[in-house]
């Protein structure tokens, strides 16, 4: 079974505590906020959790989406290939933050999807600028060449239509 982080919002906390007992109670070992010891560095804790975590699920609702612990977390998760977005019902789906609304987002309360998609392999993480492809630069390029010849040809044509 997958070690499990969840990252939240704290006025989200009772949808957090929701999700790591169905997960739990699935198998699967969860790790959220709760196992934080008093006196001890909770940034430094949660970034080796969030990095030993086989998947990072993150629970988009209007209160995380304004998270800057959360945006970082799920930063985190999505380059190492660990994110699972998850949506409260209270959420928007137009409203959860740029770059992750272009990932599909499983509802929160379909413990199914949600636990099939903890066994299931995510897309590789992309590079600011390996999501665009050699290719689709060269054909960019072809097309600003061919573009800027077809201009040059039609002034030339032009110019001699010109004096007669």
């Amino acid at each position: 079974m997958a070690h499990v982080f969840i990252s939240y919002a704290r006025p989200d906390r009772a949808l957090a505590a929701d999700l790591a007992e169905r997960l739990t109670q699935a198998g699967h070992d969860v790790w959220w906020d709760t196992n934080l010891v008093g006196g001890h560095n909770f940034n430094k804790a949660i970034d080796e959790q969030l990095r030993k975590s086989d998947v990072v699920i993150v629970i988009w609702t209007p209160s995380s989406a304004r998270s800057v612990y959360v945006d970082a977390e799920a930063h985190a998760a999505r380059s190492l290939n660990k994110l699972v977005p998850v949506m409260a019902d209270s959420m928007n789906p137009e409203t959860i933050p740029v770059p992750y609304n272009i990932l599909h987002t499983l509802p929160l309360a379909d413990t199914r999807q949600i636990i099939a998609a903890l066994a299931g392999e995510r897309p590789q993480p992309m590079s600011e600028y390996s999501a665009r492809s050699d290719m689709s630069l060269k054909t960019v390029a072809i097309i600003v060449v061919a573009l800027i010849l077809l201009g040059g040809g039609f002034y030339a044509v032009s110019s001699v239509f010109q004096r007669f």
